[in-house]
């Protein structure tokens, strides 16, 4: 096997000399970067009796100035794996910090992340890098570090910390198109020149102490070495082997990032007691605070719904929930922005900053949790909530209303012809279920999908409209010739609940009792589901959980993507780990499109779909004419009825 080719940024640093021999003697070739190029015969000199070969670059990470520029540095090495261990190192002031350690990071990090070689990104940061308090230390070491970041090293933490979150941000994009990519932040305390001593407190570490650089490399190597490593690692001296701590770590250790946790620093609610609650969030009833008082009583019914459904008494454990699989230890960074970090009281009374606790990250993030309770973010069946809003529509009560006035009103002078009063309120409703069809695409498309391409944003968006256009004329064929709105109600509940059953996502067809299938096949939901489930599902990548992959072992000498290759060529799922020897996982599916082909769900479909259920809505129109005429204008009499069928006495 061909040995992976490292590229060590700041390869003249005291971490890097202690890496760099490391590498070597793992049969890795090592491109050391450094500025100055009087260092290129001791950074050579680690070379002694290791196999692999070492090599040195001459370049300043002073001139990185975009990512073309570190491109241009991945280009010349070809490198696997890039290790970020540079740093400014308090020469040159706030200035040269932010260019070497936020500016030029970044640009590595991005180019890094779009090279399609690049297999393994590690960078070095610091243990006092994050946003708010995570939950193990206590008030005083949260201190300590906040001294440490805003008294001491500001312009070194600021720049350190624009670089963790982006790298945070990229890795979690990444994961979803190659989900066997490793970005791993090794954040040690205080850095000493003490001898190594094997012995480390890896992961939910102390916030003081310090660590002997020569560890800091151990550690990194083993961390490189393996294929199952990544996310953040906080490092301390400490009692434990180093290959133990990073055993347990793995197995172990649930992280808080910087900007995830949904109540820093706050204590936890009694979320039942409106009074504690509103207490909690540090909000008032009278003036300028009732926007805050508006904002409480909403969250507060998202969290007695929350309470009611799942048990979930504070935000502290609704920030380890998810609603699709139950407790989680991470929550993907799906949004990029310093301005989500700042606490939602902040925007609405920023004189009282003392409460702030809920940030806009946790807030979307808890508002999202709310569309789930309502169903709309789980399984493609839970998308449709018809036969909620078909009951709050109340379009019928309204024609009721207004068909009774016509009918011992209009029609007895005749003003105006029936057809003509149904048309037009069937017709004047569509611009209200236009209008809602928007509000629920914008409340609900970017909160669940995220930014897709334009053109499926407005298929999502004609689609929600048409689901709204489609109940209300639904609704006024049901109405149009019975006696009252309950009667109708009724009726209505019955049809859309067997339309809703035999959709063909909830049941796939093949599932079906053969009787029914007729029912499969009649339903619009049949085809409006499908079609918004493609348009919305269609291309996105698989991400299988530990307990759906298929494990495995390859034969002896060969690693799991090579034994995997002529498999792999015609199979539709990816394999996790292409470069273990052990332990192979493979995932059955690759992209959602296999999934929902399983329910008769294609992409291709999409438009067909978009029509059939235009033919619905037509169809609705034409029929509540029909039965409006059949039931409140024809007048059967029985006698006529008897003569054409030829009775007689």
């Amino acid at each position: 096997m061909t040995p992976p080719e490292v590229l060590l940024l700041g390869g003249h640093g005291k971490v890097a000399l202690h890496l760099t021999p490391l590498l070597l003697a793992r049969n890795w070739n090592v491109t050391s970067v450094i500025r100055n190029p009087e260092h290129e015969n001791e950074i050579l000199a680690l070379q002694k009796q290791h196999k692999g070969k070492l090599s040195v670059l001459i370049s300043s990470l002073d001139d990185v100035k975009s990512d073309d520029d570190a491109k241009a540095v991945l280009d010349k090495v070809r490198p696997d794996y890039v290790v970020w261990s540079a740093g400014a190192g308090g020469k040159g002031g706030p200035a040269r910090t932010k260019q070497i350690d936020e500016i030029a990071a970044k640009h590595y990090i991005a180019a890094s992340f779009a090279d399609s070689k690049v297999r393994k990104f590690l960078l070095v940061s610091h243990l006092g890098s994050r946003r708010n308090k995570p939950s193990w230390l206590s008030d005083e070491e949260w201190k300590y570090l906040m001294h440490i970041n805003t008294d001491v090293l500001p312009a070194y933490a600021k720049a350190k910390l624009e670089a963790d979150e982006y790298l945070t941000a990229l890795a979690a994009k990444k994961r979803k198109t190659d989900p066997g990519f490793q970005a791993i932040l090794l954040r040690p305390g205080y850095l000493s020149d003490e001898p190594g001593t094997g012995k480390v407190e890896l992961g939910k570490t102390r916030a003081k102490g310090s660590v002997p650089r020569e560890d800091v490399a151990r550690v990194a190597d083993e961390l490189l070495a393996r294929d199952d490593t990544r996310g953040w690692a906080d490092l301390l001296g400490g009692e434990e082997n180093i290959e133990d701590a990073i055993d347990r770590f793995l197995v172990e250790e649930k992280y808080e990032l910087p900007g995830y946790e949904l109540k820093p620093n706050c204590p936890a609610p009694d979320i039942v007691c409106i009074k504690d609650f509103i207490r909690w969030f540090g909000i008032g009833i009278r003036g300028h605070d009732r926007p805050q008082f508006a904002t409480a009583i909403f969250l507060l019914v998202i969290a007695l719904a929350h309470k009611a459904l799942f048990g979930i008494d504070s935000l502290e454990d609704l920030a380890q929930f998810d609603l699709r699989d139950g407790p989680v230890t991470e929550v993907p960074l799906r949004w990029k922005d310093d301005a989500l970090d700042k606490p939602v009281l902040e925007m609405l009374l920023p004189r009282v900053p003392k409460r702030r606790c809920l940030t806009k990250r946790g807030f979307i993030l808890f508002f999202t949790s709310f569309l789930s309770w309502l169903g709309i973010l789980r399984k493609p069946q839970s998308m449709i909530f018809a036969d909620r809003l078909a009951k709050r529509l109340k379009i019928m009560p309204l024609f009721v209303t207004q068909r009774s006035l016509y009918e011992v009103r209009e029609r007895p002078s005749k003003m105006y012809s029936w057809k003509a009063f149904l048309i037009a309120n069937i017709f004047v409703e569509i611009p209200y279920q236009i209008f809602l069809g928007i509000l629920v695409f914008g409340s609900y498309n970017y909160a669940v999908n995220g930014i897709q391409s334009s053109d499926r944003q407005g298929l999502v968006l004609i689609y929600c409209i048409q689901f709204f256009v489609f109940g209300s004329t639904f609704g006024h064929m049901l109405v149009a010739g019975l006696p009252d709105a309950e009667t109708a109600g009724a009726l209505t509940t019955l049809l859309f609940s067997l339309i809703l059953v035999f959709n063909g996502v909830m049941q796939p067809p093949s599932a079906l009792p053969g009787f029914w299938i007729f029912m499969y096949r009649i339903s619009p939901f049949t085809y409006w589901v499908a079609g918004i489930a493609a348009t919305i599902l269609h291309d996105r990548q698989v991400e299988c959980s530990a307990a759906e992959f298929s494990v495995f072992n390859p034969p002896n000498g060969q690693t799991c993507g090579e034994y995997m290759t002529s498999f792999l060529q015609v199979a539709p799922g990816y394999l996790q780990n292409a470069e273990a020897s052990a332990n192979c996982q493979y995932c059955s599916l690759s992209i959602s499109d296999q999934y929902i082909a399983g329910s008769g769900i294609y992409w291709s479909d999409r438009w067909r779909n978009f029509g059939l259920v235009w033919a619905y809505i037509v169809f609705n129109v034409v029929m509540a004419t029909v039965l409006y005429w059949a039931i409140r204008v024809k007048q059967w009499k029985i006698t006529d009825l008897k003569a054409r069928l030829g009775y007689s006495r």
